[in-house]
């Protein structure tokens, strides 16, 4: 019933993609009503990240040397030499595996359907540490999956879309490690922090600035356990899969932060450039169009179903109190009190997180994010401050968990009747999300005979490593060149032009400046 209920969510967020399920792929999550519903070739990040899905399936199947992304930014100089690029995986290694059989559309879809189904049973499973029925814990995932940044960024193509569904992984197995002293859960987070890294710099960052406070969070908060040696034994031993392979990804991206050091983004970001993408505090609730603001849209849907449960949470604890007092300290009451706290951790992170995701726009002219850039180690680097919202997810499950899963202390009526709209309530906002959303599809053809004939006419005159630059020339950082890049993946060109946020520090310099007559059709 999960993977039904996941895939049904997939459908209506994603629709039509549905329709044209083997020959395109999300570019857009807000689609202006006077534009098309799909068109070809639509530039953008969806267009960037197939590029290097493609570039790992090539790379598997010994087309392209291991780690020689040698086909943008080529200068004509000797290849480079190797850089280490984790190249997206898992989630590229499931396009490399069912592209060549069911064509490159239905392999990036199914690589999408991957990540929702992982995020889904991840969100269950963290659900069911903090929920106490099974019904609520699938309920709480469904909805925590209908968030709407998960879909704004898959459908974007952005690769947080990807790696947002390993993030409840590594809450809910930091949660096992420390609660339940199991190595298990210590493995379950190590490897959802080494997925996060490969598929998504933002989610892994996220992630492990968020693990040291899970961890303490699960320690303090677990009631009726003893704090002798052996507790921090059994929980240091637990965590000690989880802490080797954090280490792992700490040192891959060691590796490949050395390219960012020759990149034009080597001292971070700049404050104006961190405002060009803050979104203003009316997004978490408009419909219309707003830019990166439409990015933290929470929906009203989701925000009654709160203030339900936390009005809900307040009743709990008014009973409480007017309990007899002849049993002050029984098993419910001291599972309240915990639960109390929990809760006002967890509300006081999700607050946090939106604060933050404000940016320059935030209170006291963006206070919370100048003190997430003094205090967090590489803040800086971070352009895109809703990005934070790769955590929501999982705060939210806990939280929902928490919110509707205390003992009712009211009649049978009353409880069916809470549970009602409750339900009436969640349904809302996993409807609102898909109404709210409008995806734009991209169609691949399967030619670009402009690309083609000159690759082949390399091969006849005899050279094997074929170079061109296209026209027109925009700078490294532009989406439009995203095109060029699909023209790769059908051509194998090595290219003067190419898309990335790390553009090489002298490509402005040696490319764009003595060469951007070619725009205006002279070569000087």
């Amino acid at each position: 019933m999960l993977s039904l209920g996941g895939l049904l969510i997939w459908a209506v967020a994603t629709w039509p993609l549905v329709t044209q399920f083997g020959h395109a792929i999300p570019s857009t999550d807000r689609l202006h009503a006077a534009q098309a519903s799909s068109l070809e070739l639509t530039p953008g990040d969806h267009l960037q990240l197939f590029y290097h899905f493609w570039l790992a399936r090539d790379m598997l199947a010994g087309r392209t040397p291991l780690f020689h992304n040698v086909y943008e930014f080529n200068m004509g100089q000797a290849e480079r030499a190797p850089a280490f690029d984790p190249c997206y995986a898992p989630f590229s290694l499931v396009f490399a595996a069912l592209s060549p059989w069911l064509g490159d559309a239905a392999g990036w879809n199914l690589a999408g359907i991957a990540s929702v189904l992982l995020g889904l049973f991840g969100a269950y499973v963290l659900a069911r540490r903090y929920g106490r029925s099974r019904w609520l814990s699938i309920l709480v995932a469904l909805l925590a999956t209908a968030f709407p940044f998960r879909w704004i960024t898959l459908l974007a193509g952005s690769p947080t879309g990807f790696g947002i569904g390993l993030v409840p992984w590594v809450f809910a197995g930091l949660d096992i490690a420390v609660r339940d002293r199991r190595a298990a859960g210590g493995l379950m987070a190590g490897l959802g922090l080494l997925g996060t890294y490969g598929t998504d710099l933002h989610c892994f960052y996220f992630a492990m600035l968020a693990t040291p406070a899970w961890c303490l969070f699960a320690w303090f908060t677990e009631p009726g356990s003893s704090r002798d040696w052996r507790r921090y034994r059994a929980t240091a031993l637990a965590l000690l899969p989880a802490v080797m392979l954090a280490l792992l990804a700490l040192a891959l991206s060691q590796l490949a932060s050395r390219n960012l050091a020759r990149s034009g983004m080597a001292a971070g970001r700049d404050w104006q450039e961190v405002k060009l993408f803050s979104p203003i505090m009316s997004g978490l609730f408009r419909w219309s169009h707003l830019g990166p603001s439409n990015h933290i849209f929470l929906g009203r849907s989701l925000t009654l179903l709160l203030i339900l449960g936390f009005g809900l949470q307040g009743w709990h604890r008014l009973s409480r109190r007017a309990a007899p007092a002849a049993h002050p300290s029984t098993p419910d009451r001291e599972d309240g009190r915990y639960r109390d706290a929990m809760t006002i951790l967890v509300s006081l992170a999700i607050a946090g997180i939106i604060l933050i995701a404000f940016g320059t726009h935030g209170p006291f002219d963006g206070l919370p994010l100048k003190a997430a850039r003094k205090l967090l180690p590489r803040f800086v680097m971070i352009r895109q401050t809703v990005k934070i919202f790769c955590l929501m997810p999982s705060l939210l499950t806990v939280l929902l968990a928490l919110l509707f899963g205390a003992r009712p202390a009211w009649g049978s009526r009353s409880r069916a009747v809470l549970t009602t709209l409750a339900i009436l309530l969640g349904g809302a906002s996993i409807v609102e999300t898909g109404c709210w959303l409008r995806a734009g599809l991209c169609t691949l053809p399967r030619e670009m005979p402009a690309y083609e004939t000159v690759a082949r006419h390399a091969a006849q005159t005899g050279l094997d490593k074929p170079r061109a630059v296209a026209i027109p020339l925009w700078p490294g950082d532009s989406h439009y060149s995203s095109v060029y890049e699909y023209g790769i993946t059908r051509s194998r060109l090595r290219l003067l032009n190419g898309y990335s946020p790390a553009v090489p520090a002298d490509h402005a310099e040696r490319v764009i400046e003595p060469l951007y007559s070619l725009n205006l059709g002279v070569l000087t």
